[in-house]
């Protein structure tokens, strides 16, 4: 018995982290989740499971964008390589279900000021024209202006944003 729980001490430790953050995100406390986890190491979390909100989940249209909005260049790298990771798995969805276009304007703002942020705008512009050309009912919305300002400013080809104009 004592072998066994010597044996499962580490990855109950891993779980117990897992859902700590998770339980931070549900309660939208995107600030705290980023802050326990910049306390922490990849391998500190159970290599089974995705870190919250999990791309492949509903809840990651509502989680995800003010998460990567608190994005900065003091983030731990591997903290910002997952979520931008997450975030193209996200994009790669058929329909987006993004709750409105400022807290997409809030993203694309952090995601240009980090140091991958240009380079990962620029490689998914395609995904980006997606998520705002979905949202027709805002076609108009001053976010709507700032996200094209935002990809503009990064250099995204033209033919994109003009798509995202209509």
């Amino acid at each position: 018995t004592a072998f066994w729980v010597c044996i499962s001490l580490p990855a109950q430790k891993e779980q117990h982290r897992f859902v700590t953050h998770a339980a931070l995100l549900e309660n939208k406390d995107y600030a705290g989740a980023l802050e326990y986890l910049a306390r922490h190491q990849p391998s500190d979390f159970p290599p089974s499971r995705r870190l919250e909100p999990n791309p492949y989940e509903y809840r990651v249209w509502h989680d995800l964008p003010p998460t990567v909005a608190l994005l900065n260049s003091n983030t731990p790298a591997w903290i910002r390589e997952r979520y931008l990771s997450h975030l193209t798995v996200t994009l790669s969805h058929y329909f987006t279900r993004y709750e409105s276009f400022d807290d997409v304007a809030a993203m694309l703002s952090a995601m240009h000021k980090l140091p991958e942020g240009r380079e990962w705008m620029l490689q998914h512009q395609v995904a980006l024209t997606k998520v705002t050309t979905l949202h027709t009912a805002n076609a108009a919305s001053p976010a709507k202006s700032n996200i094209l300002e935002i990809l503009r400013s990064v250099g995204v080809a033209e033919t994109n944003l003009d798509t995202l104009s209509k």
